[in-house]
């Protein structure tokens, strides 16, 4: 069964040269792109797709600056993608893109350069779609 599923490619993926990677993995999987959106995060924006960032943390709040001057510091990719079981074949293609090219980071850095964000169930979609590409929302 065709589902969609998303990803945000960061500004790290690029600046690493890795944003071809990450297409060819979505080819791989059988996943097409429908959607395209090149867009400049802001703290609102990325509170409001990562609630996340607002719950308290056990590694303290200084990271989580780091996580916003990370992501609104470059333009990031926003990805669309169709396809059988899309949504769970974006969540592995994340961790093994993580694994191979993030191996050996501190927990800081794993989460503020991590390459991409995919969302990992459903609900993260609907909240991601409606953040950062609400245009679609009557297309899905």
């Amino acid at each position: 069964m065709s589902e969609m599923s998303m990803i945000l490619i960061k500004s790290d993926a690029y600046v690493r040269g890795l944003r071809d990677v990450i297409l060819g993995g979505l080819v791989h999987e059988g996943l097409v792109v429908v959607k395209r959106k090149i867009i400049l995060l802001d703290e609102e924006i990325i509170r409001k797709y990562q609630p996340i960032l607002d719950e308290p943390s056990e590694f303290g709040e200084g990271w989580k600056h780091e996580v916003f001057r990370a992501l609104s510091s470059r333009p990031v990719e926003v990805l669309l993608v169709s396809g059988e079981e899309a949504l769970h074949k974006t969540y592995l293609l994340k961790k093994y893109l993580r694994q191979v090219y993030c191996p050996g980071s501190d927990y800081q850095s794993r989460v503020i350069f991590n390459l991409l964000h995919t969302p990992d169930d459903c609900r993260e979609l609907d909240l991601n779609v409606r953040v950062l590409l609400p245009e679609v929302l009557t297309f899905i």
